[in-house]
């Protein structure tokens, strides 16, 4: 009975501010650290259960004030601030921060949900030592439950984000949510066992200094903290992207013809092929895309990645999806970045190393291809959606037939169109058009015969620019070859041309001029210079011709000449500075030069190395 009134005098001396709640085990510090630092500078749970074994955990006459800073000792205050900095830091990786590029949209919610429990977690720690440091006879076995679960929350939000860097690792771009993420559910970890260690060493120290002393270490600690979760963010391999999008704009037409520099811009880096998409082209740089504005030369969106090597970039026959290939590196593995052309915005990502991709993936405006190996018999090809991923149609190779040659996998605007020989006698005397839309179901099929020979016949597909014809060359195994043409849409067939136009227009080169044939039988020609190569950066336009001339000062200035020749017989000489001063090897300019017409523009470029210094342009001509 006598410990009752012991009891009320205790309350009595600390005004119920301060209560040191009795411990048979004599190990009440653990609660009583976390309740100190949920009121830190107030004074609020100064008071502590006694250490040591057999101490009945009877408040001191003089506790409060003079009781801060065992209760809070430097071990706690780093605890307690890495706990709280630790979990803000994975909310922050889990919510805010952009998953990573080559991550799973699984991996990022499970990420989320152990983030937001850890949080709660977290408050409920302060929350339960407080009220065991109230009551009259707290359990003794309860006293661990709270930081048991932020520690076994953390654990998981640590396992999550190992098991995330290691797909994205995989693919080579650990992203940087993972990376601070995992740094952070470190520091929960180790914050709770200083949390635990120093309830149990406890300490000393008096007065108002000691309360700034440990204010301080709490605020460093939190800087260390955050500074080692940005630090390592930012250091992972392809965390560090460069992402601009544009709002939607109407894509303006493509010029019949040039006569002027509207515009030149310079650019991020060297500059190593372009393509016509959205409202202007999609020109591959050193390590990502830009999108350029054909009417005033803007970038108008952008996506780059430290770290990475582009190695393509292609648009679908409409220009309206743009696909990326790049790598961590230049052995790094193959990832595929699906844009919208327009604005620039991921559509997702796909892991591109695959026989196929090591070549080209084939795109229509609905689907991409992914395949097997096609040499291989029983070779399967699967078609995706362009827009969500989603899987559209498969296709196996029946027995003893292969897919002639990676160049068969022909797309047009709407129809994929694959060659397949087939040996079912051991002599392949045909090949076997067949062509696919967005469902199972083939479009259209046909069967043309060839001469049997000793080698493998080969198939090179020929199309026009807006898919409304398709044609074939055939090399049969006898050596001799075949010429075919169909109606993408329908099978039926067409001439073959081997310069295919939009429209059902060809071209072709007669005497130093291309001559371009219409459906209705017209003509029309243009006299070209004679170092001017049609298919090797020129252009045939609904008005005009075009190529480009390198100058004898291109070196130093980056000079070059567009020739336009109208087929009204006007001509025309754009002088255009794409840049420089530019690299020599072996006494010559490695030429390399892009003229592509594209909406709003013809864009001129180069991917000549420029010296140190130097600077890549891309010029348009309107």
């Amino acid at each position: 009975m006598a410990a009752d009134p012991a009891r009320r005098v205790g309350d009595e001396i600390t005004g119920g501010d301060g209560i040191a709640a009795a411990d048979p085990a004599g190990h009440g510090g653990a609660d009583a650290a976390v309740g100190a630092g949920a009121g830190a500078g107030t004074g609020t749970g100064a008071a502590r259960g006694a250490g040591g074994a057999g101490d009945a955990g009877v408040a001191r006459g003089d506790g409060g004030p003079d009781e801060v800073g065992g209760a809070r000792s430097g071990w706690r205050s780093a605890g307690c601030a890495a706990i709280a900095a630790g979990t803000a830091i994975v909310l922050v990786a889990a919510w805010l921060l952009p998953a990573g590029l080559a991550g799973t949209s699984t991996g990022q919610r499970w990420l989320r949900a152990l983030g937001v429990l850890l949080a709660i977690a977290a408050l409920a720690w302060p929350l339960a030592a407080w009220r065991r440091r109230r009551a009259w006879r707290p359990a003794p076995d309860g006293r661990y439950l709270a930081p048991g679960a932020v520690a076994v929350l953390a654990a998981g939000v640590l396992v999550c984000a190992v098991l995330g860097l290691r797909v994205e690792a995989g693919r080579g771009f650990p992203g940087r949510a993972t990376t601070v993420a995992g740094v952070a559910a470190v520091a929960v970890l180790v914050g709770t066992a200083l949390v635990l260690f120093g309830a149990r060493r406890g300490g000393g120290g008096r007065g108002g200094s000691r309360r700034r002393a440990l204010v301080g270490v709490a605020a460093l600690t939190t800087v260390v903290v955050a500074g080692a979760s940005a630090g390592a963010g930012n250091l992972a391999p392809g965390a560090s992207a460069t992402s601009v999008v544009a709002d939607r704009a109407p894509a303006p037409a493509v010029p019949a013809t040039v006569s002027r520099v509207a515009w030149s811009r310079a650019m991020p880096t060297r500059v190593h092929e372009m393509v016509a998409a959205g409202t202007g082209v999609a020109a591959r740089l050193d390590d990502g895309v830009a999108g350029v504005d054909g009417r005033t030369g803007r970038i108008r969106w952008l996506h780059r990645r430290r770290g990475a090597v582009a190695t393509s970039v292609t648009a679908s026959p409409d220009g309206a999806t743009v696909l990326l290939q790049w790598k961590a590196g230049r052995y790094g593995r193959t990832q595929l970045v699906f844009l919208d052309a327009d604005t620039g915005r991921i559509r997702f990502t796909e892991d591109g190393d695959t026989p196929l991709f090591s070549y080209s993936v084939p795109m229509t405006d609905d689907v991409w291809l992914s395949s097997d190996d096609l040499l291989e018999p029983r070779a399967r090809i699967s078609a995706w959606s362009v827009r969500d991923d989603r899987l559209l149609w498969r296709y196996r190779t029946p027995a003893h037939c292969v897919v002639r040659d990676f160049l068969s996998h022909d797309t047009t605007a709407h129809a994929v169109i694959l060659a397949v020989g087939c040996r079912a006698n051991g002599v392949e005397d045909s090949i076997r058009f067949v062509a696919y839309g967005t469902g199972p179901t083939p479009l259209w099929q046909r069967r043309v015969a060839i001469p049997p020979g000793s080698n493998a016949p080969t198939v090179i597909g020929r199309l026009a620019p807006d898919g409304s014809t398709y044609g074939a060359q055939i090399n049969a195994g006898d050596g001799s070859a075949h010429q075919v043409g169909f109606d993408p849409r329908t099978g039926r067939s067409v001439p073959y041309h081997r310069h295919p136009l939009s429209g059902g227009s060809w071209y072709e080169r007669e005497d130093g001029a291309v001559l371009v044939h219409h459906p209705d039988g017209g003509t029309r020609r243009a006299a070209l210079p004679g170092s001017c190569l049609i298919g090797d950066g020129g252009v045939v336009a609904a008005g005009a011709v075009g190529c480009t001339t390198i100058d004898h000062s291109f070196a130093a200035q980056g000079t070059q000449t567009v020739q336009v020749r109208e087929f009204s017989g006007r001509s025309r000489s754009v002088p255009v500075d794409v840049g420089g001063p530019f690299q020599r090897f072996g006494g010559s300019v490695d030429e390399l030069s892009f003229l592509v017409a594209a909406p709003g523009a013809w864009v001129v470029g180069t991917g000549a190395p420029v010296t140190d210094g130097g600077t890549y342009r891309l010029v348009g001509l309107r």
